[in-house]
């Protein structure tokens, strides 16, 4: 088993009052200083299936230039009626900016019913995206 990936991560369903601290034990310090995506593949019964790390992302990363590829990725989740939890791992403050906004509305259009819960982890700490941007409420 993968050391990073807390124990009964792959036993037990990752509940929303799981979801931050599996968040923070899987990004770790040096992807967040470098920048990171990290999507949790998670089974019908929310338990995770695989952490999927994409390294060196940095602040100036377009989330666009993933989008074709989390699309492919998407399909391969509804086909196995999973669920997928969005990270973006990244150095600064916890406070959500204008990118961290982009990020998560990318994911939510893009993953769209399959996203369960979309988080930044920076070196403070591990926050939850919320639902929608303040412009669009």
């Amino acid at each position: 088993m993968n050391p990073r990936i807390p124990v009964g991560s792959t036993d037990r369903p990752l509940t929303a009052e799981r979801l931050a601290s599996a968040v923070d034990r899987l990004t770790t310090f040096p992807d967040r200083q470098r920048g990171c995506v990290l999507l949790l593949l998670l089974g019908h019964d929310r338990i995770l299936r695989a952490p999927v790390l994409i390294e060196d992302v940095d602040e100036t990363t377009d989330p666009l230039t993933v989008t074709e590829t989390f699309e492919r990725l998407a399909r391969v989740v509804r086909d196995c009626d999973g669920s997928v939890v969005f990270v973006r791992g990244r150095s600064g403050t916890s406070a959500v900016t204008a990118q961290d906004q982009s990020w998560g509305q990318c994911m939510r259009h893009t993953f769209g019913e399959l996203l369960y819960a979309c988080f930044i982890a920076t070196l403070e700490s591990v926050v939850e995206l919320p639902a929608r941007s303040a412009a669009a409420s």
